[in-house]
């Protein structure tokens, strides 16, 4: 059976607390809450003033045929900022050893972000132009790339919320006692 220490994004999830986790759950949940705002407000709309029977199909046109790209791209939107502003410095080496790195975390969400927007560019030209594109092809590609984001998003908040815990400092200085590392910071 595989591990969560197998997989290499969420091998990070190992070294966060348990109450970075639950942190980074509450602000994903925000995030994307912001993020499907449109898709709610649709769903009101279209629920209030067409028969309940149309409800589905009229909502599902909101995300379906490749808008859950926007939305992906939006979610890394918020992972590129806390890889930049939120996580300082170098990781501390016993996180480094057991957490996929910095950069691979960036350079995956980079890569999330420009497939979500290059795929959502094309469909929309294809709007433009007339062009035949497989429905279900890119409905199903937005919501691989829509996981995938929501997935490094979660990762990336639990490590940000583990290392404002202060759970890194202990591990920077290779400690694991609170009270010694609180006695040393007192007598220095």
């Amino acid at each position: 059976m595989i591990g969560l220490h197998q997989i290499p994004v969420l091998k990070t999830l190992q070294v966060c607390t348990k109450k970075s986790r639950e942190s980074a759950r509450t602000e994903l949940f925000w995030n994307i809450g912001f993020a499907f705002v449109p898709v709610v407000i649709v769903a009101m709309i279209v629920v209030l003033s067409k028969p309940l029977a149309e409800a589905p199909s009229q909502v599902f046109s909101t995300v379906g045929r490749g808008e859950l790209m926007v939305y992906a791209a939006s979610v890394c939107g918020a992972v590129l900022y806390s890889l930049r502003y939120n996580i300082k410095g170098p990781l501390p080496e016993l996180v480094q050893a057991k957490a996929t790195p910095i950069g691979t975390l960036s350079t995956l969400t980079g890569l999330c972000m420009f497939v979500a927007l290059s795929s959502y560019l094309v469909r929309r030209m294809s709007d433009i132009h007339k062009l035949a594109l497989n429905e279900n092809l890119l409905t199903g590609a937005s919501l691989i790339v829509l996981v995938l984001a929501v997935v490094i998003a979660y990762v990336v908040f639990a490590l940000k919320h583990s290392l404002e815990g202060g759970a890194a400092d202990a591990a920077r200085e290779g400690d694991t006692s609170f009270a010694a590392k609180w006695e040393r910071s007192k007598n220095a």
